[in-house]
């Protein structure tokens, strides 16, 4: 995966690739954001790149295109994936499940784009009402892993998602690795919720935050993606930016709303005369984020009168992040 398939986010991209050209990657980095704002895909493009250019330093005669062909179905034998799982119920009740169980559905849902979300994961394991969580076999299994000499000679990289569901004899194992590293090994950590991992795990990381992705960015996604004219984008911005409203609003009164509803139902909830001119207001000045969208509707609310829907939902920061937005989109902007 290049670079450019990651949707914005220039600024960690310019930091990752500054680790690379600089030789100094640490050990162990831990993207953190909300969920949406496309920490799978910096990540997937920084191991790419780690296992491709980043390698060069280590092993001068690299096939850089032999390992671009293994990266395209993500089965290099050098990178490694950790990511929650569940037991199925075929499995015997001596066993744990391990990431190779489900190594076919985790590329397949790769191969759709790196823009997905937890629920997503769990459709496409077959998950009916079973707990998600990172054990402790993952843990000895990837310890084994990497402790073998890197096939093509290069780095070694892990990339751990949604670490914060480790129980806590994996995560006691993964720090362990963490504070003896195995040789030529990156860790790459990819967490929505960090406060819910071990301080001491997150100590022996480099923390990089990532913000929601910029509406101009997402525009420009669809322009060159999908081939969509500048107004069309858009106006698809501004429809699902309405349907983000509605779940926003939604859960300050205490309950959700189905997505991709009519402007009728929009109407109807929040009065045409502020829909109207909220709609006017975000397709001339726009938000850079879930957040400026949240405070520009906050305002228009207050200049409609309409404050006792204002004063809730500037006190709520709901924070959504991009999440919507980007699920919306999904394969839209993911190729």
């Amino acid at each position: 995966m290049y670079w450019q398939e990651a949707i914005g986010q220039t600024d960690v991209k310019e930091r990752l690739m500054q680790l690379g050209s600089q030789h100094r990657v640490p050990h162990a980095l831990m993207l953190c954001g909300n969920d949406g704002v496309g920490k799978m895909a910096l990540a997937l493009a920084f191991a790419s790149y780690l296992l491709t250019e980043g390698s060069r330093s280590i092993n001068p005669s690299l096939n850089i295109q032999m390992q671009e062909a293994m990266l395209r179905g993500w089965a290099h034998p050098d990178l490694h994936f950790c990511y929650p799982t569940i037991k199925p119920k075929s499995m015997s009740s001596d066993r744990q499940p391990l990431a190779a169980d489900f190594i076919s559905a985790w590329r397949e849902l790769l191969a759709q784009g790196p823009y997905f979300s937890m629920e997503q994961w769990m459709e496409a394991m077959g998950a009916e009402n079973q707990q998600a969580i990172i054990n402790a076999a993952q843990a000895d299994e990837l310890a084994r892993a990497l402790s073998l000499k890197a096939s093509q000679g290069g780095y070694k990289v892990a990339v751990v998602w949604q670490p914060e569901r480790m129980n806590i004899t994996c995560a006691n194992k993964i720090l362990k690795l963490l504070e003896e590293p195995p040789s030529q090994t990156v860790f790459v950590m990819v967490s929505s919720h960090p406060e819910a991992l071990l301080e001491t795990i997150r100590s022996r990381t480099q923390r990089i935050d990532v913000r929601p992705i910029a509406t101009a960015d997402l525009q420009q996604a669809l322009v060159q993606r999908r081939g969509l004219d500048d107004d069309t984008a858009r106006g698809v911005l501004s429809h699902v930016v309405f349907e983000q409203l509605l779940h926003l609003v939604g859960l300050v009164q205490g309950h959700l709303f189905e997505p991709h509803v009519g402007s009728d139902e929009v109407d109807k909830l929040l009065g045409r005369n502020l829909t109207e001119s909220f709609e006017a207001r975000y397709l001339r000045v726009g938000a850079e984020s879930f957040d400026g969208f949240q405070a520009l509707f906050v305002a228009v609310a207050v200049e409609c009168n309409e404050v006792a829907l204002a004063l809730p939902l500037r006190a709520a920061r709901v924070g959504l992040g991009n999440h919507l937005l980007v699920a919306y989109l999904g394969a839209a902007v993911a190729h």
